[in-house]
């Protein structure tokens, strides 16, 4: 029960009625990154998918866990009240990327040849949906070399859209 998510009022359950481990919490990491490494060295597999290294929604994050070490590191002040505040975001973001590498670098170490992959939403042609939405700053993982390759999530209904969301795409990525 201490590794469950929570929102501000308390809610555990998001709106696809699933409950989200706290991705901060250093059990959690090492719980998953434990299952991934334990795979990659018994198993001969091709790829491994990390979807699901983000927030439910930016409403999460107000756990006892995650709040505690957000005052740790704000000289005691709580999380912001708005859950859609800026630095509370950026802050978020950060953490879910110091995850992003340690699980990439500990895969790698197990077994170098396993393709570590993501795929992340991103809903139109000029939003980083999954950043603003989740938290989830995969744009930083390719351009840290924190993730092999994304599946960027794109459901849309013309090839003209599609090619406006590759182009959006390649603002954000560096070559």
């Amino acid at each position: 029960p201490d590794w469950v998510a929570k929102k501000r009022d308390g809610g555990e359950i998001d709106n696809s009625n699933f409950y989200w481990m706290i991705h901060t919490h250093p059990d959690v990491q090492d719980f998953l990154i434990g299952l991934a490494t334990e795979m990659c060295r018994n198993y001969d597999l091709d790829g491994i998918e990390l979807d699901r290294i983000r927030y439910s929604s930016t409403q999460y994050g107000y756990d006892d866990y995650t709040d505690s070490l957000y005052r740790s590191e704000h000289n005691g002040n709580p999380p912001p009240e708005n859950h859609n505040d800026p630095n509370w975001i950026r802050w978020r973001a950060d953490k879910l990327n110091d995850f992003a590498a340690r699980i990439y670098d500990s895969i790698k170490v197990a077994n170098p040849k396993v393709n570590v992959s993501n795929a992340p939403s991103l809903y139109s042609s000029n939003t980083y949906t999954a950043y603003n939405s989740f938290c989830q700053d995969w744009v930083w993982w390719v351009n840290n070399n924190v993730v092999d390759n994304v599946q960027v999530q794109s459901y849309v209904g013309s090839a003209a859209t599609f090619g406006n969301i590759i182009d959006y795409i390649g603002t954000l990525v560096q070559d």
